[in-house]
């Protein structure tokens, strides 16, 4: 099996090298984006030479973080070879990733100035990030940990995750040409149906040296913990058919609205320029701001809100205390059993989607 997945990437290298090939474009922003354009600017539908273009299926997955390393890991080797550890040193660590599913993505043009799109998605996103800390993987004790971040306090953390499944549709039209010039805007409306989503935020975690001059330890001085996730995780029964679990889950989800703006200014080549006809540019800049609102979720029955420390709390009594955690009821107890205060978390909450600001240049170079 190894020895064809190389054979077949040599037979590709070599029948790609007998092509000829001296055009180059970007992705985003050009007719090789297909109905997926719409995804990075709404406005870029309008100015594309294809009257349509649908994409029934696809997967995009990307993810960015400083916190992990993969090694061993390649397009040719497996990925059970593949080893993931967590980096050393001190530094404020980040983990970011988006999965996207996109079913049906259509795009229709009305006219040589306007068009539409529509389709289907199912999305995830997760975020976490910390504050400055020293992590060493020869550190095994938390009191190890402890002692490396003595100059880093207080320490916090956050995370996020949130899942969801949309449906959405695009407008978009020339709003200005010269002759020259154009400029396209484009406006996306989505309605979503907010699947799962979970959050935990740890903040102001303080201590101190502890009172035995002769042993090293530490005793927490302050802290809180704040973490909760949809209510329809609780519907889950292992004595339940996947179908009635399923039914149930998706019952017990809310709806939401978020939205994609975006605008496309393009500079046409000159008259006696063919080549790309109408559609050819020199200069091509979108902008877009993109995933616009949040995702509505009900408090589960274990989420929780952990304010203050109990006198005494030292690392050895934390190790002890949170050692062979089984299930979120353990976990809770423990924490519970530390904290000046220990409530549940009730009604709803939100969690923004991953809205962000696009900006692409396409640069016609020769």
């Amino acid at each position: 099996m190894h020895f064809f997945k190389i054979y077949c990437t040599i037979a590709a290298l070599l029948l790609f090298n007998c092509l000829a090939a001296q055009n180059y474009h970007a992705i985003n922003g050009s007719s090789y984006a297909g109905s997926l354009g719409v995804g990075n600017n709404p406005a870029s539908i309008v100015h594309v030479p294809y009257a349509w273009d649908v994409t029934p299926f696809s997967i995009q997955v990307k993810q960015s973080t400083n916190a992990l390393v993969i090694s061993n890991y390649s397009l040719l080797s497996l990925p059970a070879n593949a080893t993931i550890t967590a980096t050393n040193g001190e530094k404020k660590r980040f983990a970011f990733a988006n999965q996207d599913i996109h079913l049906f993505n259509t795009r229709i043009s009305l006219k040589a100035k306007a068009a539409i799109a529509f389709g289907a998605n199912i999305r995830s996103y997760v975020y976490a990030t910390s504050s400055q800390s020293n992590y060493q993987d020869s550190s095994f004790a938390l009191r190890d940990f402890m002692r490396l971040n003595v100059n880093n306090l207080p320490l916090s953390a956050e995370a996020a995750s949130s899942t969801w499944a949309e449906l959405y549709a695009t407008y978009a039209q020339t709003i200005y040409e010269d002759g020259s010039r154009l400029l396209n805007a484009g406006l996306t409306l989505k309605v979503n149906r907010n699947l799962a989503g979970g959050y935990a935020k740890a903040q102001d975690l303080n201590y101190v040296p502890g009172n035995n001059p002769n042993t090293l330890s530490y005793l927490v001085t302050n802290g809180s913990l704040q973490y909760g996730y949809s209510s329809n995780v609780d519907i889950i029964d292992s004595n339940k058919t996947s179908f009635a679990n399923t039914k149930s889950f998706l019952h017990k989800t809310y709806s939401s609205v978020s939205a994609d703006v975006g605008f496309e200014y393009i500079l046409l080549t000159d008259e006696g320029n063919e080549e790309g006809g109408d559609y050819a540019y020199e200069t091509k800049v979108g902008v877009s701001v993109l995933d616009i609102g949040s995702s509505k979720y009900k408090y589960g029955s274990r989420s929780r809100h952990a304010v203050g420390v109990k006198p005494g709390i030292t690392d050895t009594l934390l190790e002890k205390k949170f050692t062979n955690i089984n299930s979120v009821d353990d976990f809770n107890d423990s924490l519970g059993s530390i904290s000046n205060s220990f409530t549940q978390m009730i009604g709803n909450f939100y969690i923004y989607q991953p809205m962000r600001l696009m900006i692409n240049v396409d640069q016609h170079i020769a």
